[in-house]
């Protein structure tokens, strides 16, 4: 897990939330989900004037379509455990991208699925939107 320096975030500053999980096609945050969600929380705690984007991104295996809403979800509900533990809403900005900003590739030289690059594509990120440090 990467820790979060404090005094370097800066607006548009990007992280992937590498221990949120999900099941297939569910936007449920998993139990194994809930050490980094407290580590955000901490984190947007300590900073009250960060506001983030939560964003949810897919592989391109599906529709597209589901794709952008199982995303949306999937960030709605980073969102959700974060204003319930009373985080206000208006910080926190949930947006589903779906297939469309991959950071590896979904397909092999050869044609075939990069099942590896496909699990990193289908995450969530946290970007810094508004910082007054």
């Amino acid at each position: 897990m990467k820790s979060i320096k404090l005094e370097h975030i800066q607006k548009g500053a990007k992280m992937v939330l590498n221990n949120i999980f999900f099941d297939k096609n569910k936007a449920v945050l998993r139990k194994q989900s809930m050490l980094e969600m407290e580590t955000v929380y901490k984190m947007l705690k300590e900073s009250p004037d960060l506001v983030i984007e939560i964003s949810g991104h897919t592989d391109n295996q599906g529709n597209d379509a589901a794709n952008k809403k199982l995303s949306l979800e999937r960030a709605q509900a980073v969102v959700t455990f974060l204003t319930k533990k009373g985080i206000p809403s208006k910080r926190l900005i949930a947006k589903g991208y779906g297939k469309e900003q991959p950071i590896a590739p979904n397909t092999l030289p050869n044609g075939k699925p990069d099942l590896a690059g496909q699990q990193l594509n289908r995450r969530v990120e946290m970007k810094i939107e508004e910082s007054q440090k």
